[in-house]
């Protein structure tokens, strides 16, 4: 079939945490999504409140959106903050570390 393109499978995606116990490693969080690739993995301070943040950013589709999930350091163990749809990510990191994301409009009009 010439011309026509196939949306890739979805596959699982994930991080987890561990920490070393003695001689033994342990799991203390664990995060898995549904997604076709894996765009984004990281940590960064962007509540500004000194303790880093952890992004994680799976694509939907092959045109569709990314996924960015946020989660925050709390008692031993990551919890998310918020969830983020976007086309673009950038982390920003002048005096203060943000991240700026965008949007499709229309075809490649980003926003």
């Amino acid at each position: 079939m010439t011309g026509v393109t196939s949306q890739p499978s979805r596959s699982v995606f994930g991080a987890i945490l561990l920490k070393k116990v003695d001689a033994k490693w342990i799991k203390i969080w664990e995060t898995k999504t549904k997604a076709v690739g894996l765009q984004y993995s990281g940590i960064a301070d962007i509540t500004g409140d000194g303790i880093k943040e952890y992004l994680f950013g799976t694509t939907i589709g092959a045109s569709a959106r990314h996924n960015l999930d946020i989660y925050e350091w709390n008692k031993n163990t990551f919890s998310k903050i918020s969830d983020v749809l976007y086309h673009k990510l950038e982390l920003l990191n002048n005096k203060n570390i943000g991240i700026a994301v965008w949007q499709r409009y229309i075809a490649d009009t980003i926003l």
